[in-house]
């Protein structure tokens, strides 16, 4: 039976949002607030020892996410569930530091990096070996990597030349069907080179079912 194409499911969205850098954040201030200014409902200090020159924020709502603070007039988003919520810790985190930096609120740039997604193929079995031994010599632009003495998955990078650098999305691929896709923030790219991996699953008969 043929492999089906999965439905990709978001499980993870990061970005970065920043501002002008006229100023720099003042961090032990930012660290200071951070109990009055949230309910402990949507938002806390990590209570894990911060490095210097950030501080770590854990939201809780509208999902549960990092933030990371910087100096330089930048912060993270880590691990939202999905793009309307890094949109909203955005807009929080914004009015948090217009109040206690006396910032314009508004005046900064958001561009998300990295997009995670997990999907089932639905298999009894995947033979992620198989695959392994047939894909390497696909070419340059797919980079196949399995040493199941140290990691128990497949890993598949599907290489893609921008315009600017180098994309590079990275498939890791389980014995039972599960994958889990991440290394693009364009969605298309995750989908293209799902489809592809399915397809050379597909074409050297590692799917095995019931």
């Amino acid at each position: 039976m043929p492999i089906a194409l999965p439905q990709l499911r978001i499980v993870g969205v990061s970005a970065k949002v920043s501002y002008l850098p006229s100023t720099k954040f003042n961090l032990r201030e930012i660290a200071n607030k951070i109990k009055t200014e949230f309910s402990s409902s949507i938002a806390e200090k990590s209570k894990k020892t911060h490095k210097k020159g950030r501080v770590q924020i854990k939201f809780q709502s509208p999902t549960p996410a990092t933030v990371h603070v910087f100096r330089s007039c930048q912060f993270l988003i880590m691990h939202a569930k999905s793009e309307d919520d890094v949109k909203q810790i955005a807009s929080q985190m914004d009015m948090f530091l217009a109040k206690t930096m006396s910032f314009s609120p508004n005046a900064y740039t958001l561009q998300i990096f990295n997009i995670t997604g997990t999907c089932d193929l639905g298999l009894e079995k995947l033979l992620i070996g198989n695959i392994f031994s047939e894909a390497r010599n696909l070419g340059s632009h797919i980079l196949p990597v399995y040493e199941p003495e140290v990691f128990p998955g497949l890993v598949w990078k599907r290489r893609f030349d921008g315009a600017s650098h180098l994309i590079c999305v990275g498939i890791t691929a389980f014995s039972s069907g599960k994958l889990t896709l991440t290394g693009s923030s364009d969605i298309g790219k995750l989908q293209f080179a799902l489809r592809e991996f399915c397809e050379f699953a597909d074409a050297v008969g590692a799917g095995i079912t019931s």
